[in-house]
C-alpha cells in the first residue's frame, strides 16, 4: 500500500461487492419450491397408502397403521410388509426432499437479507 492510499479503495479491489445474477436467483427460487412441493406430495402419498385398507383374496388385512385384529392370514403378512416398505420409502424420501427444498429457500432468504 502506498502513502496516501485509502484503505476503502484497497478493500474495494480485493473484495468486490457480490452481485447476484437474477436468473440464478430465480432458478434457485423455482427449484426450492419444486423440491418442497414434490417432498410434501410424496409424504402425503405415503400417509395415504399407510391408512388405506388392504385386501387379499377377499380377506381384509387392514392397513399399515391398523392391521385387522385376530389371526392375520399369511397372504396379508407379505402384502402388509410390502406396503410398509413402500410407505416408509415414500414418506422418508418426501421428508428429506421437502427439508432440502425448505432449506434452500431459507438459505436463499438469508443470503438476500444479509446482502441487503
Amino acid at each position: 500500500m502506498h502513502a496516501g492510499a485509502d484503505h476503502r479503495d484497497l478493500v474495494g479491489l480485493v473484495c468486490p461487492p457480490a452481485e447476484s445474477d437474477p436468473v440464478a436467483v430465480e432458478s434457485w427460487h423455482v427449484l426450492s419450491k419444486l423440491l418442497g412441493t414434490v417432498g410434501v406430495l410424496l409424504l402425503l402419498t405415503g400417509l395415504f397408502l399407510a391408512t388405506r385398507p388392504l385386501h387379499v383374496d377377499g380377506v381384509s388385512c387392514g392397513s399399515v397403521y391398523a392391521p385387522d385384529k385376530g389371526i392375520t392370514p399369511m397372504q396379508c403378512d407379505a402384502e402388509l410388509d410390502g406396503r410398509m416398505t413402500l410407505v416408509g420409502g415414500l414418506a422418508g424420501g418426501g421428508v428429506v426432499i421437502a427439508i432440502a427444498g425448505f432449506g434452500m429457500a431459507a438459505v436463499r432468504e438469508r443470503r438476500t437479507r444479509v446482502g441487503s
